[in-house]
């Protein structure tokens, strides 16, 4: 698991319109083994969507992904669930 990793989310109001200056934030952690927790700063790359780079993993399998977004006194949390493959 050398390999960098770009994780991409995509933000969008309750209308689905596309929030294009929030501050999001993630925490990477693996489900089935304590491997830490990896947290991440997501960029904005235009649209709503945003990008945050992992350098490597040290472990293939299930990830769970809790990411948060805030704009003002807006918040919105979500969990994702990633399989990440050798």
């Amino acid at each position: 698991m050398t390999k960098p990793i770009t994780l991409r989310v995509h933000v969008a109001n309750p209308q689905g319109q596309p929030v294009a200056d929030a501050q999001v934030s993630g925490e990477l952690t693996m489900k089935v083994m304590d491997m830490g927790t990896t947290k991440l700063n997501f960029a904005p790359t235009g649209n709503g969507e945003y990008e945050a780079q992992v350098k490597s993993l040290d472990m293939s399998g299930p990830w769970s992904l809790a990411v948060d977004a805030k704009q003002g006194s807006a918040e919105a949390k979500q969990t994702f669930d990633v399989n990440v493959f050798d």
